[in-house]
C-alpha cells in the first residue's frame, strides 16, 4: 500500500508525539526522514514503520533508546538479539520484584490498625531506624551498588527490613 510523504507535524500528530520527539529520535540515530520539503522533514512508509517500532519497543518493552538503537541499527545475529532481550527481561523482573515489594508495603500501611501508622506502626518504626542507622554508619559495603547510579547503596538489603511481610510475602504480618 503506497503512502504519500508526511511532514514532521503530521507524523507527530498521527503518532501522538511532539515534533521535538521525532527530532530527538533523529539525533539519536533511531529515525531518518526520507527527504525534506521546504526545509521540513518528511517521512515515508519505511520511516513510519521505524517510528512505530521504536515507540512499540519503548512503550511495551520499556526498552532504553540506546538498546533500541543497537537492535535497529546494527545487523545482529539471533544470539545477540537474545542477549539484549534477556538482559532487559532481567531488569524488568527486578523492577517487578520492587513494585511487588512496594505494593505489600502499601497494603500493610493501608491495613495497619494504628491510627497513625507513619508514627505508631512498630514495623515502620523499626525499618526507619534501620535506615537511619545505615545512613549514619561510617562503613559502606562497596560491593553493593545502587543499580541506577553505580554508587554504593546505604539502604539495607530487603531481607534486613523490619517488615516481615516483605521478606516473607506468603505470610501475613502479625500485630502490625
Amino acid at each position: 500500500m503506497g503512502y504519500e510523504l508526511l511532514t514532521i507535524g503530521e507524523v507527530a500528530e498521527r503518532f501522538g508525539v511532539r515534533p521535538s520527539t521525532l527530532r530527538y529520535y533523529e539525533e539519536q540515530g533511531l529515525l531518518e526522514p526520507a527527504t525534506r520539503r521546504g526545509g521540513r522533514r518528511c517521512y515515508d512508509e519505511a520511516g513510519l514503520r521505524r517510528l512505530a517500532l521504536v515507540l512499540t519497543w519503548q512503550q511495551t518493552g520499556l526498552m532504553r533508546l540506546a538498546d533500541i538503537r543497537t537492535l535497529v541499527n546494527n545487523p545482529v545475529t539471533t544470539g545477540e538479539w537474545q542477549d539484549v532481550l534477556q538482559a532487559r527481561m532481567a531488569q524488568l523482573n527486578q523492577q517487578i520484584d520492587r513494585l511487588q515489594e512496594a505494593r505489600r508495603y502499601l497494603d500493610h500501611l493501608m491495613s495497619c490498625p494504628r491510627d497513625d501508622p507513619a508514627n505508631k506502626c512498630p514495623y515502620l518504626a523499626k525499618e526507619l531506624q534501620t535506615q537511619v542507622d545505615a545512613a549514619l554508619s561510617d562503613t559502606t559495603d562497596e560491593t553493593e551498588l545502587d543499580t541506577e547510579s553505580d554508587r554504593p547503596s546505604r539502604r539495607p538489603p530487603l531481607e534486613e527490613f523490619a517488615f516481615p511481610f516483605l521478606a516473607n510475602p506468603g505470610r501475613p504480618a502479625a500485630g502490625g
